[in-house]
């Protein structure tokens, strides 16, 4: 994948978990011993990697101990159905069929504080949008989600992610032509899905985009394959644009996620209207 001058902040947060992996298959270490910071989308990606190198006696945790302290307690022993958080995050916690249905009231319910109902309306849709995602389409075995709530800085991010059949898997089982990993994204962003085969359209992806994007004034990433799709709000009044990077097929196992990943960072102190941005 080409560099550019900077990658929105979501993407740079994935190209940094990608470089951790690539240290970590090379060397057996994975060394986070400099980090000063790491983000919800961060400590997602590396929570079971963590465990799996620090079993193997291969993680270096991070020096600065505020840092270490909050990933230490913000991961320890999450692997449970049943989310427990506290006002402002929601742990790294498993998705389960059984579970999903609740998760997206609980977040609510949990961070809610500081945020009007307008934001809570449009939180609750979207994250029960991408839940319906999970356990309906991505044929998965294990899937997570981690939430942060910052109510001094009116933020809020937070992510999903599932090892399933992943966007492209999923367009090649249908037999949806598209160009490569990248396209098969901006596709499925616009309502292209496997759901038009019973002349159906998937509009809930790009509605959830369009309300947390648009909507919440947020940065959205999502990451299937070796694809990485970007889109963040600018200003009022301009369309957000959708940038595509991609890493190229030979470039290694750890440039390819497999299953589906996507992140949002939103700001809280505005009032969207839910209705504006959905298509049915």
């Amino acid at each position: 994948m080409k560099k550019p001058k900077s990658y929105p902040y979501l993407v740079e947060n994935y190209v940094k978990y990608v470089n951790l992996i690539f240290s970590y298959k090379l060397n057996g270490v994975l060394d986070l011993s400099d980090e000063n910071w790491l983000s919800p989308s961060n400590i997602l990606l590396l929570k079971n990697v963590i465990s799996e190198a620090n079993k193997k006696g291969g993680y270096k945790p991070p020096k600065n101990e505020k840092v270490k302290g909050y990933l230490d307690y913000i991961t320890l022993k999450r692997n449970s159905v049943d989310v427990v958080g506290g006002e402002t995050y929601i742990p790294f916690s498993r998705i389960t069929d059984s579970n999903a249905d609740s998760i997206a009231s609980k977040v609510t319910g949990m961070i809610g504080n500081n945020l009007n109902n307008d934001s809570l309306q449009v939180l609750k849709y979207c994250i029960d949008e991408l839940l319906a995602n999970i356990t309906e389409h991505s044929q998965y075995h294990n899937s997570f989600i981690m939430l942060q709530n910052y109510p001094k800085m009116n933020e809020l991010e937070f992510s999903l992610m599932d090892d399933g059949i992943s966007i492209p898997g999923n367009f090649r089982k249908y037999m949806i032509s598209f160009d490569n990993d990248c396209d098969s994204l901006n596709m499925a962003l616009n309502g292209i899905s496997t759901k038009d085969k019973n002349g159906e359209r998937g509009f809930g992806l790009h509605s959830v985009f369009e309300l947390l994007t648009k909507g919440m004034n947020g940065k959205g990433v999502l990451i299937s394959g070796r694809g990485i799709l970007s889109k963040q709000f600018i200003n009022d009044g301009m369309e957000p644009p959708i940038e595509l990077f991609r890493y190229a097929n030979d470039s290694g196992e750890a440039t390819r996620f497999d299953g589906c990943y996507v992140a949002f960072r939103v700001k809280t102190d505005l009032s969207p209207n839910l209705y504006e941005y959905l298509e049915y």
